[in-house]
């Protein structure tokens, strides 16, 4: 028996979540695919070290202050950072 708690893979998680709406993922990897960006491009233009974009793509869409600013904490960004980023790319 493998004593390994399981991890599940939070990036498949992220682009399955692409799909579904009211998740961030989706206009975020919209955006992504319209510059051809790599991940590492996209998380530097978000603000955020690349390995939280899954979490950030698992958010739901913020609307409030206080949703966004929960959210710019969790990953690791700048809240007012985060909220310009997201209007360009508001569904």
């Amino acid at each position: 028996m493998n004593d390994t708690p399981y991890q599940p893979d939070l990036m498949n998680l992220a682009l399955v979540a692409r799909t579904r709406p009211g998740f961030i993922a989706g206009p975020l990897f919209a955006y992504q695919d319209s510059k051809h960006l790599t991940l590492e491009q996209l998380a530097f233009i978000v603000g955020i070290p690349v390995e939280r974009l899954p979490n950030l793509a698992l958010c739901e869409w913020p609307h409030s202050e206080e949703q966004l600013a929960a959210i710019a904490t969790y990953v690791g960004a700048d809240s007012e950072k985060l909220a310009a980023w997201l209007e360009v790319i508001e569904p």
